[in-house]
């Protein structure tokens, strides 16, 4: 057996607690944590981690230099082949830029998403229902690009627990 796992958190950050507060959560970022442990996600900020913005692979402690708070991991059970359909389809959107306008949509209750773009919870949700054979196996209720870092930790929940990193 093998598993698919996520760390959530949040920023110390304005834009971080916008996301925070427009999402009724107290998480605001997702990141999926690779095998040597550290962390592929999309980060709007340009140096986090040595990295520019966007969908980049960053080192498992970058968020001690950025205010990372609140760290919560899931990890979901799943097959082999599932683990390496997820990873490779995540690792394939490395250098894909940051959809701020995906952002701005789910402040508005729409989906302004970008084809090629991410956000960090477009990302994960997508790493789950993308790939064949793909964890997820049913439909979302809105589209995977505009699920937000609590509505995926909810949607994670289902299948495992989600505790403290």
């Amino acid at each position: 057996m093998a598993e698919i796992k996520l760390q959530f958190c949040a920023f110390d950050s304005t834009v971080a607690k916008i996301i925070e507060w427009g999402t009724q959560g107290d998480v605001g970022h997702v990141d999926i944590v690779l095998p040597d442990g550290s962390l592929l996600g999309a980060q709007h900020e340009a140096g986090l981690g040595g990295k520019p913005s966007g969908v980049q692979i960053r080192p498992a402690n970058y968020g001690d230099s950025c205010g990372m708070l609140n760290r919560q991991r899931v990890r979901m059970a799943t097959t082999e082949r599932c683990a390496a359909a997820a990873l490779a389809w995540a690792l394939s959107m490395v250098g894909s830029p940051y959809d701020t306008r995906a952002i701005e949509g789910i402040a508005c209750g729409e989906d302004w998403s970008s084809e090629g773009h991410f956000i960090c919870s477009g990302l994960a949700t997508g790493m789950l229902c993308q790939p064949g054979p793909s964890f997820l196996t049913y439909p979302l209720v809105r589209h995977w690009r505009v699920y937000s870092p609590e509505q995926l930790m909810i949607l994670c929940n289902a299948f495992a627990p989600v505790v403290p990193a």
